[in-house]
């Protein structure tokens, strides 16, 4: 949800030239299930997975493999995400002047709420302080709840075609329709009466078998 719309926003509708999207990049630095060899399968999983999707809008689409994350598996890739992300943008940064960063949490939620995952909280000013001269890296999406970014994708085509938000351990790139950040995007799709436009990333119908259970878990 938040890397879609943070392209739906400056892509799509963004009108100044230098702040449109004109690449995208896809990093193995932790968030594809940890380090090794199964983390960068499903690293490449996810990646020919959605390959498709750059073709479409006419954009490079650039990966990055890397180790970062088996120097410190015993951790996990929320405890320092914001600078394994960042490493991996500044590798480029010869050839980046900007790089959008996609939120997971609103301003108010920063503001408001106590993370467990410390330096999200503090994100907005983290990746201004981790920007170089010419590279800057522009924490984006702050200003949308989650339900903001869902309602703003309703009715974006490519979306419903590859949505991808799903962190089970399984080693297919498919969304599972099982783990939380799965069940809290259909939970929301369902609020908006939308879910079967998104039929084609999630199986709707074992969804709606157990929708009642999810929604009287909410919390």
């Amino acid at each position: 949800i938040d890397s879609f719309v943070t392209f739906y926003d400056h892509f799509e509708r963004e009108t100044d030239p230098e702040y449109k999207i004109d690449s995208l990049f896809f990093f193995n630095v932790g968030s594809h299930g940890g380090g090794g060899e199964k983390a960068k399968r499903k690293f490449l999983e996810r990646y020919n997975y959605l390959k498709s999707f750059p073709d479409e809008v006419g954009l490079p689409y650039i990966p990055m493999d890397s180790n970062l994350f088996d120097f410190y598996q015993k951790h996990w890739e929320s405890d320092a995400g914001e600078f394994c992300r960042s490493a991996a943008i500044l590798v480029f940064e010869k050839a980046l002047d900007k790089y959008y960063l996609s939120s997971d949490y609103s301003y108010k939620e920063t503001l408001f709420f106590r993370f467990n995952n410390v330096t999200a909280s503090f994100e907005t000013f983290i990746y201004p302080l981790l920007s170089t001269e010419g590279c800057e890296i522009i924490s984006d999406g702050c200003q949308y709840m989650r339900t903001d970014k869902t309602y703003l994708l309703k009715d974006y085509e490519p979306a419903h075609r590859y949505l991808n938000v799903c962190v089970s351990a399984q080693e297919s790139a498919c969304n599972c329709g099982k783990c939380h950040k799965c069940i809290r995007t259909l939970v929301a799709l369902d609020s908006l009466g939308i879910l079967e436009r998104f039929s084609k990333v999630f199986d709707i119908e074992e969804y709606k078998r157990k929708s009642y259970w999810h929604k009287c878990n909410l919390r």
